[in-house]
């Protein structure tokens, strides 16, 4: 297996929850679709991925993703804090011509919205690992081009993107970074907090049904919230089912433990 590692500094970031709409509230880490969909892009503008276009298009971009890699995860180097923003949204392109858009204006009919969206802003380790040393290479070339997570408002920028040594650690240790609940036998102490989020396969499903969503997984998040809005990074002891393995992820930049299948 091959680790490719991306630190990301990130002004604000915005991965709604499901169902949020006009007053939306966010993910504290981005989920493991999101990290996939944020792969895909930076190959497609790197080296464009065939196949389609629109919808079609990003699904076969993600499937592409998928077909080499083990897991996506994140690991927050730093607090992270929470904050609401008021968006006002101009929604002239969902109108059919330029000319609808002047007669709407003229008869004095709204062409724009406003929302609340909930907003992160802090520093992260994104970890990919791979099974194909080919994605592997091409990941570590593309991901200097990541320039958003999750919502389009989003403002983020890569500072490293580095190879990491991976190091088996046995079925018992410490874990830093967001794993699936159903993974672990047990959590022996540590501070955490949980949410649920889409797992890397629901990237291929760009517009979601309720079904769909019914599919996100329960994960363990290494944050707790020291005071109001304010996110500390934490670490956990854990023992993982049988069939997977915790591994610590070594790059220069920052070191990691990532349980694995």
């Amino acid at each position: 297996m091959k680790a490719v590692v991306a630190v990301v500094r990130a002004p604000h970031f915005s991965v709604r929850k499901p169902f949020s709409y006009q007053a939306a509230v966010a993910h504290s880490l981005p989920p493991p679709s999101t990290l996939v969909g944020a792969l895909a892009f930076s190959l497609a503008v790197r080296s464009g991925i065939g196949g389609g276009s629109g919808d079609s298009y990003v699904e076969e971009c993600c499937r592409a993703v998928l077909r080499g890699l083990v897991r996506a995860t994140v690991k927050p180097l730093g607090p992270l804090t929470r904050s609401a923003l008021s968006l006002t949204r101009v929604r002239a392109l969902e109108l059919r011509s330029s000319e609808e858009v002047a007669r709407r204006i003229v008869e004095g009919k709204r062409i724009k919205d406003a929302m609340i969206r909930e907003y992160v802003c802090g520093v992260l380790g994104l970890i990919y690992v791979f099974n194909d040393p080919e994605e592997a290479s091409a990941a570590l070339e593309a991901l200097y081009l990541l320039e958003r997570l999750g919502d389009t408002e989003s403002c983020v920028y890569v500072s490293v993107v580095e190879e990491a040594e991976l190091e088996k650690a046995g079925r018992r240790g410490v874990i830093d970074t967001c794993t699936p609940r159903d993974w672990l036998n047990k959590i022996v102490r540590g501070r955490f907090s949980l949410d649920y989020m889409s797992p890397e396969e629901l990237a291929c499903k760009v517009l979601r049904t309720r079904e769909d969503v019914r599919r996100a997984v329960e994960y363990v998040i290494p944050l707790y919230e020291e005071k109001e809005n304010l996110m500390i990074p934490s670490a956990y002891e854990a023992e993982v089912k049988e069939g997977f393995c915790i591994w610590r992820v070594k790059a220069r930049s920052f070191k990691a433990t990532i349980a694995l299948p």
